[in-house]
């Protein structure tokens, strides 16, 4: 499938063939200002060892690839985060989350003064194309970025770490019922750098659309909740209860 961010071929050619090759991830090669937010080889010298003997129905593979496409609707259930660095002078942050899915995102509602966020929100990207086979696209799911940000009302928002994970595929030919679906939340470890910077609990859906009904087997959205932190941003859609966390109450003494 076609990932968020393509990666990098390095090609030796001799006599106008290509004889051998490298394959580079991007996110290792990102460029930014700030250094926690750079690929681990930007700017970098190192020793690239190319692999020979290219297999040349590879090519044919590729130019076929993006032959077929599929037409899907990802959910992003963004419910908490811990043990975030602290950005603030307080020692505490004012995180939000961003979701990036080719080139799509979108953002969650920002949490006051918390090193532990509790979103509860659901981020809806209502159409998107993958390339691939159903098959490939199962196989290996798009990679959906997350990056955690502290914001700050002057100037630019402070990035505090992100986190690669892939969502959970279905088919419009699949049921939506257990024990696949709805999916668990699960804990991704957020990065800054190599330093780790905190924890998110989160899961996804990519949902394939129907080509009759637009919609296939995908379950109804939750009714929207009011923001009570952000009455400006509008009523947000909340974690479904099939997926949000069973809470209990407890006293200490």
């Amino acid at each position: 499938p076609q990932h968020a961010l393509p990666d990098v071929f390095i090609w030796m050619i001799s006599g106008g063939k290509r004889i051998a090759y490298s394959r580079l991830p991007a996110k290792d090669l990102l460029f930014s200002i700030v250094e926690e937010e750079a690929g681990k080889h930007c700017g970098k010298v190192q020793t690239i060892f190319l692999k020979d003997k290219v297999d040349t129905s590879h090519f044919t593979f590729i130019l076929s690839y993006f032959e077929e496409k599929q037409s899907f609707e990802l959910r992003a259930y963004m419910y908490q985060a811990r043990s975030l660095i602290g950005s603030d002078t307080s020692g505490l942050s004012d995180p939000f989350a961003r979701v990036i899915f080719g080139e799509q995102s979108q953002t969650t509602q920002v949490i006051d003064e918390t090193l532990s966020p509790t979103w509860d929100e659901m981020l809806v990207f209502p159409e998107v194309v993958v390339y691939g086979s159903k098959e490939d696209i199962k196989e290996d799911p798009p990679v959906i970025i997350v990056e955690v940000f502290d914001q700050d009302k002057v100037g630019k928002s402070e990035f505090i770490g992100r986190t690669l994970t892939r969502p959970h595929v279905k088919f419009s030919d699949e049921p939506y019922v257990k024990p696949n679906f709805p999916p668990n939340l699960e804990w991704h470890d957020i990065y800054r750098g190599s330093e780790q910077a905190g924890e998110l609990l989160a899961t996804f859906e990519l949902l394939q659309l129907s080509d009759t009904d637009e919609k296939g087997n995908v379950p109804e959205l939750p009714q929207p909740k009011e923001n009570l932190l952000r009455s400006d941003r509008g009523p947000i859609l909340p974690v479904p209860r099939e997926i949000r966390p069973t809470l209990s109450k407890y006293r200490i003494e």
